[in-house]
């Protein structure tokens, strides 16, 4: 049966550098948003570890460097909440990965977050901003 990973590589080999890039590309100003926010998800992902069996120590030591990676793209996050230029649904997915951040990293650094949810825009189906 084939291997996802390349020959002679380890978990323990690759985890590393996965979280490395995606913290990269998480605080990229230069990468879009959605690419931003999907790092951030896989970021989320390997913090919290494997659900269906139990973790190893490549495990802990991927999810610990995520925390860190998670805590430096917060501001990223809370720019993004704050932000007059985005859309209201772009707004909340930022806000709603934060409270995830928040939880896993245990970050503080997103003192937007509850003036965030304060003063939501409600959104409509069509995803923009309902007229209040």
């Amino acid at each position: 049966m084939a291997s996802a990973q390349p020959e002679g590589k380890t978990k323990g080999d690759v985890l590393p550098g996965l979280v490395e890039c995606l913290e990269r590309l998480a605080t990229d100003s230069t990468a879009s948003i959605f690419n931003r926010f999907e790092a951030i998800e896989l970021l989320l992902r390997l913090a919290m570890g494997p659900r269906h069996r139990p973790a190893d120590s490549d495990d802990v030591d991927a999810s610990r460097h995520a925390r860190v990676a998670l805590s430096t793209a917060a501001s990223f996050l809370d720019g993004t909440m704050k932000s007059n230029n985005d859309r209201a649904r772009i707004r909340l997915h930022a806000a709603s990965l934060a409270s995830l951040v928040t939880k896993m990293s245990g970050c503080t650094a997103l003192a937007g977050l509850d003036e965030f949810y304060a003063h939501k825009p409600a959104v409509s189906p069509n995803n923009h901003a309902a007229p209040r």
